[in-house]
């Protein structure tokens, strides 16, 4: 196209870029040099198209004014492609001019992935506060940036920095000397059921409160596992489902646990105390010797037979039993 009335020289470049450079036989051509131009590379080298088509092969042909290879790919100089577009005034800045011109402004992908970088960081930075100087907790941190959890959980930074700074609140409490699992979550999230099993702030939690107790961070996921792990760092998930059953456990006459287990005694009758009951007991309960047996028909069949000149039993099966003797 020829300069002339009513056709600037803008015009004509951009006729001349768009005859050899438009078109989709060559735009895979120029998106490989706007990868390189946002990733901040130099436009120089060859880039390479496997399985080109025929027609590919004619622009590329019209463009450098020569045949291309034979073969399956097709290989393009970008080193030449600059020169031929500022020789032929198409773009006098070069391939960069072009591109910019056929689609637009470029992306600042290396500031962009920094950006980011810093927004995770923020986000991780309640967190990495609650942890400094806990060397328990040190491999747990790492491990979590190892496996990507938190992203799965909250893969946006403005989730994330909720997530995490309720994480680092919980772990502020922690090692606690005996608090409901779900007083716990209400005081440090604002919910009750924020360390529930399966809820992200739990999840990240019953990995923290292993590393906290020397446990593996990410094992078994058993109920029994999980009761556990919380137990270690002195949190109850459930005071009054955490059942202890028993028989002929003593007595006295001065607490109200006491005064339960005495009565009971006396008539020759199982009990079952919660788990509420046994952490409210300041003192220990006096016993020689428990006899831990193997499930409740047992305790149902000495009570029978013996009354209440049975010794004291729990079952085996029962954790609550276990740790209140």
């Amino acid at each position: 196209m020829e300069v002339g009335e009513g056709v600037t020289e803008a015009d004509a470049r951009l006729h001349r870029l768009d005859r050899l450079l438009g078109g989709e036989p060559v735009a895979w051509l120029v998106r490989r040099a706007r990868d390189r131009l946002e990733a901040g590379r130099p436009l120089t080298g060859t880039v390479t198209l496997p399985a080109a088509t025929a027609e590919q092969r004619r622009a590329v042909e019209r463009l450098t004014g020569r045949a291309a290879r034979s073969g399956a790919s097709l290989s393009v100089s970008l080193t030449e492609v600059d020169r031929i577009l500022r020789d032929s005034g198409a773009a006098p800045g070069g391939l960069a001019e072009a591109v910019t011109r056929l689609t637009g402004p470029l992306r600042d992908r290396t500031r962009e992935r920094a950006d980011l970088a810093a927004v995770w960081g923020a986000a991780f930075a309640s967190l990495d506060a609650a942890v400094a100087g806990r060397d328990e907790l040190t491999r747990w941190r790492e491990w979590l940036s190892a496996t990507g959890v938190v992203r799965r959980l909250a893969p946006e930074p403005a989730q994330a920095r909720l997530l995490l700074t309720q994480v680092a609140a919980v772990l502020r409490r922690l090692p606690s000397p005996g608090v409901p699992i779900g007083r716990l979550a209400a005081e440090c999230c604002g919910d009750a059921h924020a360390l529930d099993d399966g809820r992200p702030v739990g999840t990240l939690m019953l990995s923290a409160v292993r590393a906290l107790a020397g446990l593996p961070f990410a094992a078994d996921p058993s109920a029994d596992s999980r009761r556990a792990a919380w137990a270690a760092v002195g949190v109850h998930l459930d005071e009054l489902s955490s059942l202890a059953l028993c028989l002929g456990l003593p007595g006295d006459a001065r607490t109200a646990l006491g005064r339960t287990l005495a009565s009971c005694r006396e008539a020759g009758q199982p009990t079952v105390l919660t788990l509420r009951q046994l952490r409210c007991h300041d003192e220990p309960l006096r016993a020689t010797r428990v006899r831990i047996c193997e499930n409740p028909v047992v305790v149902a069949a000495a009570a029978d037979e013996l009354g209440a000149r049975c010794p004291p039993h729990q079952p085996r099966d029962r954790l609550a039993a276990e740790q209140a003797v």
